[in-house]
C-alpha cells in the first residue's frame, strides 16, 4: 500500500543543524571505532559545559570621573 504524497514540510529545531555538524565534524577528526558510543561522550561533555559553573561577572574598577579625564587636575 503506497503512503500518498504529503506536502508537509518537517522543521528542524533551531541550532539542531549546528550542533549535528560539530558531531559529524568530531566524528570525522576522532575516527572512533563505535560512533553511537562516540556521539553518547560528546553530548554528555557538551551538556557539562552548559551546565557548569559559569565564569564570574566582570567587575570594572572604580574611578572617580575626574582622574579619569583630568589626570593631573589635583
Amino acid at each position: 500500500m503506497a503512503v500518498p504524497f504529503s506536502n508537509t514540510k518537517l522543521r528542524v529545531p533551531k541550532g539542531f543543524q549546528n550542533i549535528l555538524e560539530c558531531l559529524a565534524r568530531e566524528v570525522l577528526r576522532s575516527q572512533p571505532d563505535n560512533i553511537h558510543e562516540f556521539a553518547a561522550a560528546y553530548f554528555e561533555k557538551m551538556l557539562k559545559v552548559r551546565t557548569g559553573p559559569h565564569l564570574p561577572s566582570l567587575q570594572l574598577p572604580s574611578l572617580p570621573y575626574l582622574e579619569l579625564y583630568y589626570p593631573y587636575h589635583s
